[in-house]
């Protein structure tokens, strides 16, 4: 790599969840060139059966070899990495970064010995997720939290619409009713950190001021780090990163992504990339 190239990092998911994932590594200065695959004409990976999935992740991933030859691949989707991960690295170079539950930190760090892991009902009852609990929360009380309403809700917020937050408070409160010393809550839906404010309102509602938010990003920006020693040094330099985020559906919907990750990262480049209309029909021949 030549001395002034950025290092090259792709993020994939099925929606905006990629963008909670991609500000986290924006702000901690490293220059980067970063291309985020939105597969918003799949939203959401937890309605896919695993092979289509798979399948699909694959199509989308041989586009992004060919186009960018990235140094790096993040499945930005908690769904996804559990099911595709181990697939996509002895499909392809990588190397893969998946998204896993913050269970370990929250119960390392719970007081009250009870914590919650909110997620999509797919990732809730994948065996994945016992094995965390099982390896890292057996001292604790671990509820979890079926959220499918707030996926969509995260979507709605990032496209400037305005959002009702009762679905947040029907998903928490009666959880919070039944297990008021619950002191940690996991975010274990990259869509959800971008709710941070309206779920941290939430607790506030119901009382529950001492709950603390937990989400996967501080992990994902530490593992970045260690594979790619590089970008240490690249924190001191003028450069701006740049970043493109294709989608497989609404360009309305990028163009407030790009807003987004302009507000919340400061200097950047941003822009749209087209390039995967030579996959959809693909996609589709996948969905039939």
């Amino acid at each position: 790599m030549p001395a002034n190239a950025l290092t090259r990092i792709v993020l994939l998911d099925s929606g905006a969840g990629a963008l909670s994932i991609a500000s986290a590594l924006l702000n901690t200065g490293a220059q980067l060139d970063m291309h985020c695959i939105l597969d918003q004409a799949g939203f959401p990976y937890g309605k896919l059966d695993d092979q289509a999935l798979l399948e699909r992740i694959s199509i989308l991933v041989t586009h992004a070899d060919h186009h960018w030859q990235p140094d790096l691949y993040i499945v930005a989707c908690n769904t996804a990495s559990t099911l595709v991960l181990e697939a996509l690295r002895s499909r392809f170079k990588g190397p893969f970064i998946g998204v896993v539950p913050a269970v370990k930190p929250a119960a390392q760090q719970s007081q009250s010995r009870c914590i919650g892991v909110m997620a999509t009902p797919a990732t809730v009852r994948r065996p994945y997720l016992q094995s965390l609990i099982d390896q890292f929360a057996t001292h604790c009380q671990t509820v979890r939290i079926a959220a499918p309403e707030l996926v969509e809700l995260a979507e709605q917020k990032l496209s400037r619409r305005d959002i009702d937050p009762s679905p947040i408070d029907r998903t928490l409160h009666p959880v919070l009713a039944a297990h008021p010393s619950l002191d940690q809550l996991v975010l274990a839906c990259t869509h959800f950190p971008l709710l941070a404010e309206e779920i941290q309102a939430s607790l506030h509602r119901s009382g529950h001021h001492h709950v603390r938010l937990v989400d996967s990003s501080s992990a994902i920006v530490k593992r970045v780090f260690q594979l790619l020693p590089e970008l240490e040094a690249s924190c001191a330099l003028p450069q701006a990163s740049r970043v493109s985020l294709a989608s497989t559906a609404l360009a309305e919907h990028v163009r407030h992504y790009a807003a987004y990750l302009k507000q919340e990262c400061g200097e950047i480049e941003v822009e749209i990339d087209r390039s995967l209309i030579d996959v959809l029909p693909m996609l589709r021949e996948k969905n039939e």
